[in-house]
């Protein structure tokens, strides 16, 4: 009985792990092409505006990651109740 359970709770973490890898690789490609494009339209403002804007950029960019990181957890919470 007690081997079952240590299999059962061995099953859990590594479906665990599997859900935060595929939802994380399918969360990067966006996340990434997100932040590149603040970034360049930031700069392009930087330059229309002759005025440095680099701290504004840096809070948006903390946020944006914020935001999707808490997003990120609740999907993965959300993926682990469905399977389990």
């Amino acid at each position: 009985m007690r081997k079952n359970r240590r299999a059962s709770s061995v099953r859990h973490k590594e479906q665990t792990g599997i859900i935060r890898r595929l939802v994380g690789f399918v969360f990067s490609l966006p996340y990434a092409l997100g932040l590149v494009h603040s970034l360049v339209a930031m700069q392009v403002l930087q330059k229309l505006l002759n005025y440095n804007i680099v701290r504004p950029t840096l809070l948006a960019i903390v946020c944006y990651t914020i935001v999707y990181l808490i997003y990120y957890i609740v999907t993965v919470r959300a993926y682990r109740r469905i399977v389990t």
